[in-house]
This record gives structure tokens, sequence and C-alpha cells, in this order.
């Protein structure tokens, strides 16, 4: 029988090239930084997209009637802090993006119901969430009525801005 000695095949593994190692661990961390950059990008992107999108439909609901315009900034600020998570309201039920369950509460909100005459002026609409224009608005009211002969009190003034403004 035959012997062949094999020491000759066997690869001696301890003198691995330093520099081969450290330039695959350049690539690969320059790799990983690539990655990271276009995660980075696509997130930022994505959010955009979503804050134009949801910009739109606070719009709508807010021209239906349907959410008070002094609300419009919260809303807008709520729908910012929304992430990609989701919502479960039952146990085995299935969970839903948080976002489009907040768009559905926005858009079940009922429209307000208008009880008797509502004056159409050509007023300006006035911004119920600044205080200062709310009280300009009653000033101007108050001084209206008043060069036409009537006392008014400033809760009328308010009411009679209000329908001018809608």
């Amino acid at each position: 029988s035959t012997f062949y000695h094999t020491t000759d095949l066997f690869v001696d593994f301890t003198t691995v090239d330093a520099a081969a190692l450290a330039a695959r661990a350049a690539e690969l961390d320059a790799r990983e930084a690539r990655i990271k950059a276009d995660d980075e990008a696509l997130a930022r992107s994505r959010r955009a997209a979503h804050a134009a999108d949801d910009a739109a439909f606070v719009d709508q609901v807010v021209a239906e009637g349907r959410l008070p315009i002094g609300l419009k900034e919260s809303v807008a600020a709520l729908f910012a802090q929304l992430d990609e998570g989701t919502v479960s309201f039952a146990d085995g039920e299935a969970e839903q993006p948080a976002r489009a369950v907040f768009r559905q509460v926005l858009s079940g909100l009922p429209l307000p119901v208008v009880e008797g005459e509502v004056a159409k002026g050509e007023g300006v609409a006035i911004d119920f969430s600044d205080p200062s224009a709310i009280a300009d608005a009653i000033a101007a009211e108050v001084a209206a009525a008043s060069a036409a002969g009537e006392v008014i009190s400033y809760t009328t003034a308010l009411q009679r801005a209000k329908s001018k403004g809608a």
C-alpha cells in the first residue's frame, strides 16, 4: 500500500494578510454606511410625503366643517408624531395603522348643525384660535351697532361676527 504525505495540502491560516482583513473591514463599513444613508433618506422622504398628505387631509376636514380651524395646528402636530405603529382595539382583532385610525376618527366627526338663520355677509373669516382677532371682531361689531344707534352685548357681537365670517 502506498502512503501519501499530505502536509503540503494544509494551508497555514495563522499567516492571514492583515492588510486584506483591514480592506475587507473598510469595504463592509462603507457598505453599511451607504445602506444606513439610504434608509435615512427613504425615511425622510416617507415623512415628507406623509406630512404633505396629512396637511391636505386636515385642510379637507376643516373645509368640510368637521374640525374647527382653531384645532388645525394641533391635529397637524398629532399627525407629525404618528409613526408607522399600529392600533388594536380588541383581542384577536386585526391591527390597523395608527395614521389610518386617526383619519377615520377625523372623517367621522359630525358636521355641525346650524339652527336658525345664518347671515351670509361678505365679512372676513375670523381665526378663532387667535384671541386678539376675536376681540377685534367683537369691537368692530359693537362699534358698527353703536354707529347704527343700537346697543348690543359682546355675546351678540360675537354671534354677528361669526355669521359674517361663515
